[in-house]
């Protein structure tokens, strides 16, 4: 498994969980980011945020997804890098609850000398 944490952003809704995670990331990480003050625009998926080297380097990214895996079950998807499709991907899990158990996975430089993942929560 991962030897760095993956430190997860619980609150309420709209209570700013998505705006802490951005401060960490990087501003092309940030424009893919949507935050909001209606439900609609909220965080609606778990969203794993984790260091570019990660996916870089084969043994982590395999330990990052066995991990997800254990928790979330077998499927996956990665955080669009285009902005509009990455709000609608965070936005997914509120009208198709089935997509709440996808997790989403976004890389971000910003990340790498933090040396953990952030877990954006629903």
């Amino acid at each position: 498994m991962l030897a760095q944490p993956i430190i997860a952003v619980l609150g309420e809704l709209n209570a700013g969980k998505s705006s802490v995670v951005a401060s960490f990331l990087s501003s092309a990480g940030q424009a893919r980011l949507p935050r909001g003050e209606e439900s609609a625009q909220g965080t609606h998926r778990f969203v794993y945020w984790v260091p570019s080297d990660w996916l870089a380097n084969p043994a982590q990214k395999s330990s990052l997804l066995q991990l997800l895996a254990a928790v979330h079950g077998d499927r996956f998807e990665f955080l669009s890098e285009d902005r509009e499709q990455a709000a609608e991907q965070y936005r997914s899990g509120r009208d198709h609850l089935d997509l709440l158990q996808v997790p989403l996975i976004a890389a971000d430089p910003a990340l790498n000398e933090l040396g953990a993942a952030l877990l954006d929560c629903p």
